[in-house]
């Protein structure tokens, strides 16, 4: 049953993806025309403020996972219900932080940002980063029983929520910007959606999982180690995200918010990317930690880690190859003229995170061995480095200037320093990994050579030509990959998943 709800999970998954790309093709573009770059910035420049607040939850969530995944496994069903209440209450603690300090955010916005914003800007931009703060704040609790669900690996009620979602979202947002509500309109209808799947999964932990709630015989002693674990995995996701938000903070400061707009557009894509990286590895999330609490399984990490990562990486270089021949023509038929600078900043974006993101199953080996405060040190370090070197080239070269920043600190840090880590730390031959990659690129050539001939002699800034030209380059790329990269467990993988499409 696990086995079908992972293959499943990722089914849903990749659906979910696929209706993600289908929204952003139509739906994206009537979005950013709609709402005008003034809007689109302030939204973003809302989100990059206030996200920062989702980071509470962060060490929790997975220390959750880590804790329950140990009892559960020991068969202690007593001990089970204890860290339920036990996180419950942690929770519940950690929304009213996000209600204080969020409010706090939005009463001082005008000491961060009102150099470049107008009054109005200023004022919207508060109004969404209050919707936002409200968002975050109320599903805070709800967090327990998303990660119970995950924990007990059932991915087709939660990925299937998830698709619906994505496919809801675009119907009833469209209507809204139509009638004009630009950002605020947004950030209502994003947080209302939000609030109604996040208390689906109480309810379906609640009476379709039976969870369980102790707050008797709650071993407050217990809390040290969990907030010594907790910890390093908030202090990850926290440089994670500042160095994720750091661009546009600096942009907003220096720039304004149709600078914010185009580096907006161009981590929208990075973040699809990212998707299509972690639909994946998330699956195999209670396997390395059975793995890891059995110990003495190196042999079996390296294997499934670069099992894993090879499958990331064939999907993330077709979109990246691609990117490299058709992105700018994407951006203007996509985003408009007024996006047309976004195609560098997204290429350069695209190149620095493929590596990290086919290595996603190195953070979580991390974590299940509790060595997770490497990774903090490492990102820490890119964060500052990234600060140091962003600040004067945004000053100097604006949005190109903070992406070339983000990207010396992020190849340092995020690829070298990390791979060093996993290879003399986490024991997980890094060697081997990087030969199984390797292998595969030989399927890479023709499709490189294909792409670099249908940008030369086609027509692409006709919508139907570069369409068609997409879908052959893909076709190209599928084919070519089968017969010269895919081994044979990875072409038994594809062919299940196609023919349980089918019988679909």
């Amino acid at each position: 049953m696990k086995l079908n709800e992972r293959k499943a999970g990722v089914i849903l998954s990749y659906m979910q993806i696929v209706v993600g790309i289908v929204s952003m093709l139509f739906y994206t573009p009537a979005m950013l025309r709609l709402m005008g770059q003034s809007e689109y910035g302030i939204y973003n420049l809302a989100a990059s403020a206030i996200s920062n607040l989702n980071l509470f939850k962060a060490g929790f969530s997975s220390a959750y996972m880590r804790y329950y995944l140990k009892y559960k496994n020991a068969n202690d069903e007593d001990s089970v219900k204890r860290i339920n209440g036990a996180f419950l209450l942690i929770f519940l603690v950690m929304m009213t932080i996000t209600f204080v300090v969020g409010g706090f955010i939005v009463i001082k916005a005008h000491l961060f940002f009102d150099q470049k914003l107008t009054p109005q800007e200023l004022y919207k931009t508060k109004v969404v980063m209050g919707i936002m703060t409200f968002n975050m704040g109320i599903i805070f609790p709800t967090n327990i029983f998303s990660a119970y669900i995950r924990a007990n690996e059932r991915y087709v009620f939660q990925r299937g929520l998830q698709l619906l979602k994505t496919i809801l979202n675009p119907f009833i947002m469209l209507p809204v910007l139509l009638m004009g509500g630009k950002s605020i309109g947004m950030a209502i209808v994003t947080a209302s959606i939000s609030i109604i799947l996040e208390y689906s999964f109480v309810v379906y932990s609640l009476f379709k999982l039976k969870m369980s709630f102790s707050f008797k015989g709650i071993n407050f002693g217990e809390f040290k180690d969990i907030g010594k674990f907790s910890f390093f995995v908030f202090l990850n996701t926290l440089v994670n995200q500042l160095n994720s938000n750091v661009d546009n903070i600096l942009l907003g400061i220096y720039h304004g918010t149709k600078a914010v707009a185009i580096y907006g557009v161009a981590t929208h894509l990075r973040m699809y990317f990212n998707t299509f990286s972690s639909a994946i590895y998330t699956v195999f999330v209670p396997q390395i930690h059975k793995l890891v609490n059995m110990g003495n399984r190196n042999r079996e990490l390296s294997a499934m880690f670069a099992k894993v990562g090879r499958i990331q990486f064939f999907i993330l270089a077709m979109i990246e190859v691609g990117f490299v021949f058709f992105g700018k023509q994407f951006m203007v038929i996509w985003g408009g003229k007024a996006y047309e600078e976004a195609y560098l900043i997204t290429l350069i974006l695209l190149s620095i995170a493929i590596v990290p993101m086919i290595q996603d199953m190195g953070e979580e080996i991390q974590r299940a061995m509790n060595l997770h405060h490497y990774r903090s040190v490492v990102y820490g370090s890119v964060v500052v480095l990234n600060v140091l070197i962003s600040i004067p080239l945004c000053k100097q070269y604006g949005i190109l200037g903070c992406t070339v920043g983000t990207a010396i600190a992020e190849w340092g840090g995020k690829v070298i320093a990390m791979n060093i880590i996993y290879h003399n730390k986490l024991n997980v031959d890094m060697i081997y990994f990087w030969k199984e990659i390797a292998k595969g690129l030989r399927g890479m050539i023709i499709p490189a050579i294909s792409g670099f001939m249908i940008m030369i002699l086609a027509p692409l800034d006709n919508m139907a030509v570069f369409f068609a030209c997409g879908f052959l380059f893909v076709i190209i790329y599928c084919v070519s990959i089968w017969k010269f990269s895919l081994n044979e467990y990875e072409k038994s993988l594809a062919n299940g998943i196609i023919k349980k499409l089918l019988r679909r």
